[in-house]
């Protein structure tokens, strides 16, 4: 058995996934800062049963997936010497593992003003419009200073698709979906062509003081468009002509970096897409199963909360799926999830579905209940909408 369970972290990220024949527990992203109580509790629970959170990932930088991990890391102190939990291993992609040469140096005292004085100019005009930002720039140096192990796995090396295949913990199998190495070398790359002022900066690695500039820097990335709204979905005719709309992928670099896997445990597969882009998730699923046609895949949390830029109609033709969880609760600018997504899924799928959620919103919920209560568009293309914060399989 797996045990899936959906905290809710409003617009956000954060999934237990426990594993009790492998006493195996699993914590993914953690949403916003006020999510961690809610982890704690859970955390309490692991503890009780004398086991540990055997692994951490952390998908990416945003407010929405790493703000409660890093409370989460603030008040479980050194891992030595846990307060709450002790942590195995987190998967967690920072500068310091990045995959291009570094060596250390020291920065001067100057130089880090002029530092801090770029991240703030360019980082203001995002932190203005998001709840707590500032606290997504000090994980990298919280694992550090906490002696918490990271990227074990990988031999301490940043997770991408090129240079690691799959990770093996016990019975439970690890395949990896994103991000592409590129796109880790990117962010890298324009990080350091903001460094001019540093001399010898060609190959190195900077002191643990630059981690949160340069998580600052990764933050001031992230594109905060606010989504237009689609037309209301009332009539079969409104699903119809949703889900006819040209796929149109667009994504920040900070979410391309997000890291995507499948789990495959027994005859389970499941998939868990953090804020990855289509056409990297796609095409390396392609890759894993050149039958994907013939494959089952038991539960897929889609990518970036359901946003009808990280999904496309050919991908639901393509996957054999019944059980798709979208992690929001409507809350926030980007109007996720987007009603071009929910009907590309009810129109499209080949198989009967659910789409969970953990909660509704009252921003989406009159219309998902609309279409909920329609008994005979769910006879006709066979799908259900459910609230559900724990999934077995």
């Amino acid at each position: 058995m797996i045990e899936i369970k959906s905290l809710n972290a409003y617009n956000g990220d954060c999934f237990f996934i426990y594993f009790p024949e492998e006493k195996f527990n699993i914590l993914i992203d953690g949403g916003y800062t006020n999510t961690f109580n809610k982890i704690k509790k859970e955390l309490e629970i692991i503890k009780e049963r004398g086991e540990h959170l055997n692994l951490l990932v952390v998908t990416h930088i945003d407010n929405d997936h790493i703000n409660g991990i890093i409370k989460l890391i603030k008040e479980n102190g050194s891992n030595e010497e846990s307060k709450i939990i002790k942590i195995d291993e987190i998967w967690f992609n920072s500068y310091f593992n990045s995959p291009t040469l570094k060596n250390e140096i020291s920065i001067s005292d100057e130089n880090i003003k002029k530092l801090k004085i770029f991240i703030k100019e360019s980082y203001d005009i995002y932190s203005s419009t998001e709840v707590g930002t500032k606290e997504g720039i000090k994980l990298s140096n919280l694992l550090i200073n906490g002696k918490y192990v990271v990227n074990s796995s990988n031999d301490f090396k940043a997770i991408n698709i090129e240079e690691t295949n799959e990770i093996q913990k016990g019975n439970i199998t690890f395949k990896f979906l994103s991000p592409l190495k590129k796109d880790l070398e990117e962010i890298d790359i324009l990080f350091n062509e903001k460094l001019e002022f540093l001399e010898n900066k060609d190959g190195i690695i900077y002191e643990k003081s630059l981690n949160d500039y340069f998580e600052k820097f990764l933050i001031s990335l992230e594109e905060n468009n606010i989504e237009v709204r689609s037309q209301e979905i009332s009539t079969e005719n409104d699903i119809v002509k949703l889900a006819e709309k040209e796929d149109e992928e667009k994504n920040s670099l900070n979410n391309k970096t997000s890291i995507a896997f499948i789990i495959e445990y027994n005859d389970k597969k499941l998939i868990f897409l953090g804020d990855a882009s289509l056409n990297v998730y796609s095409n390396q699923l392609n890759k894993i199963y050149p039958n994907l046609d013939e494959v089952n895949f038991d539960f897929i949390k889609l990518s970036h909360h359901g946003s009808k830029y990280n999904i496309s109609k050919k991908f639901i033709e393509d996957i054999n799926c019944s059980n798709y969880y979208i992690s929001t609760d409507g809350s926030g600018n980007h109007g996720h999830p987007n009603k071009e997504t929910i009907s590309k899924l009810i129109i499209n799928s080949k198989n009967p579905i659910k789409i969970y959620f953990n909660t509704f919103n009252l921003r989406h919920k009159r219309w998902l209940c609309n279409l909920e209560n329609d008994t005979q568009l769910k006879e006709k293309y066979n799908y259900e909408i459910k609230i559900d914060d724990v999934i077995q399989l």
